[in-house]
């Protein structure tokens, strides 16, 4: 007996596929507590801060939930990166840094075939650009990192000053160090 195969039409977005979607963005979230149990943390926290700033300053919910699931897997492909690098008490040395900046990379690459995270995988790619272009992977600066990604480097800079990290100790929550 030959099947007959249908081609497939995407699902108009509904609550179950936003709840499967949801879901599925967890999953992958959750694994990076494979890599350092921290890191699952800082995750949930940038999302809950990247929320309360995306709601300030006027996103609207779709692009709030791109947002929260750019948030939780931002570092995704530090499961990529060597566990000597990610845990390495003390500054990174120069290639370590440079070991380290590919985790942008492997997100985006992990990530990429994932339609349904839309404008959540430019989170992913670009949360480490900078204003001034020194940023990476690919230097851009001003309007050429996309919205919703400037707005998370806010938090996830943040969340990086105030918490603990393997080489400091964090800084006040009312008054981050530069």
């Amino acid at each position: 007996m030959l099947w007959k195969c249908q081609p497939v039409v995407p699902p108009r977005e509904t609550s179950e596929t936003t709840t499967l979607c949801e879901a599925a963005v967890m999953g992958w979230a959750r694994a990076l507590k494979l890599g350092n149990p921290s890191a699952l943390e800082h995750s949930e926290r940038t999302m809950h801060l990247a929320e309360w700033l995306g709601r300030e300053v006027g996103l609207s919910e779709p692009e709030l939930k791109y947002l929260r699931w750019g948030a939780l897997l931002h570092d995704i492909g530090k499961l990529g990166i060597p566990q000597d690098i990610l845990s390495k008490p003390m500054h990174l040395s120069e290639e370590e840094f440079l070991v380290m900046q590919k985790h942008t990379e492997y997100g985006m690459n992990w990530m990429e075939a994932l339609d349904f995270l839309g404008p959540a995988r430019e989170v992913i790619y670009y949360h480490h650009e900078k204003w001034d272009g020194t940023g990476y992977p690919l230097q851009l600066r001003r309007e050429e990192i996309p919205y919703l990604a400037r707005i998370f480097s806010v938090v996830d800079v943040y969340d990086a000053l105030t918490s603990n990290r393997p080489y400091r100790k964090p800084c006040p929550r009312k008054r981050p160090c530069a």
